[in-house]
């Protein structure tokens, strides 16, 4: 009876007994700002907190130099801890913001990859900074002298028709131009997505991210604007795809030549490696990774551009 008795008695528990910390728990976000109010251009400290079982990978999502209305100044990794299966690392990000009132900065989205491949998403919480102008509370009330009245010239009546003419003229001459610019601005045609893509490529080329060692955060940048351009240029939901995936709908869509498409599918798979499988590249991949991704841009662009900038090379 008693050998029976124990072994009910483990089994009952082992039945009970709860799932692993990894099986049971997803990873989390947590964000914190160093100040709730901030005046206007002041430097907030925001950082998101990323706590997560050592076998799962989480990829902080950041696109553009811009979160919501605050603006990027300066970004990089934070501590790191390992203890009990479960890292907690931190990514700190430098804003300013130039708006005044109640701002918010956005929720931090980050995809995590389980231990059997799958790809989820996780959303953090918003942040609301108050951002408070520089000018006094009562700037409205000063006290404001009226402008002087117009001083008649000493010399005669005949003077001030003249002034007044040329004054007249004056005032012509500057609405006419300054018309003739708004019309020019109300008729500028909107950007194409291999020129926004370009300009997006090179000015990552001048960030410290790649001096700084923060290749993570440098191959995410550079692969979100690859992503979106090929969402602008082909009408493709490349953010929402994974790497296979993307590659299967272009090589169907018959979109991409097959040196195109080899030249995507190795820059993406080395992008996927840094933020996925935690693959620390040498300086010198990076910046071929970022040549690669312009030599993309320049070879799938509109012909007639492909034409201009040949004729442009030529000249």
């Amino acid at each position: 009876m008693k050998p029976l008795f124990l072994r009910a008695l483990f089994l009952a528990l082992l039945v009970a007994s709860p799932l692993s910390a990894a099986d049971q728990e997803i990873p989390k976000l947590t964000v914190s700002t160093d100040r709730t109010e901030a005046h206007v251009g002041e430097p907030i400290r925001y950082e998101v907190w990323v706590r997560r079982p050592d076998a799962i990978t989480v990829t902080l999502q950041v696109s553009g130099a811009r979160l919501g209305p605050f603006s990027i100044d300066r970004s990089g990794l934070g501590d790191r801890t390992q203890q009990d299966g479960w890292v907690t690392e931190a990514y700190w990000f430098d804003l300013t913001c130039f708006e005044t009132g109640t701002q918010i900065v956005p929720a931090p989205i980050a995809t995590y990859t389980q231990t059997d491949a799958t790809v989820h998403e996780l959303i953090g919480e918003p942040v609301t900074i108050t951002v408070i102008s520089l000018l006094a509370d009562d700037w409205q009330s000063q006290d404001i002298k009226d402008i002087k009245g117009p001083v008649r010239p000493a010399s005669g009546p005949v003077w001030g028709w003249i002034a007044y003419f040329l004054a007249g003229v004056i005032l012509f001459i500057a609405w006419f131009v300054f018309r003739r610019r708004s019309r020019g601005k109300r008729h500028q045609p909107a950007l194409a997505p291999h020129v926004v893509a370009r300009e997006a490529l090179l000015a990552l080329r001048q960030r410290t991210w790649l001096t700084d060692g923060l290749f993570e955060i440098f191959y995410v940048q550079l692969s979100a604007i690859v992503r979106q351009y090929v969402e602008s240029r082909f009408g493709l939901r490349a953010p929402e795809m994974t790497t296979e995936e993307f590659l299967q709908v272009a090589i169907k869509a018959g979109m991409l030549s097959g040196a195109q498409r080899q030249l995507l599918q190795d820059f993406l798979s080395q992008c996927d490696l840094v933020k996925f499988a935690r693959y620390q590249p040498q300086r010198a991949q990076a910046e071929a990774a970022l040549e690669a991704a312009l030599r993309f841009v320049e070879e799938t662009a509109p012909s007639s551009d492909a034409q201009v900038q040949t004729s442009g090379a030529q000249t």
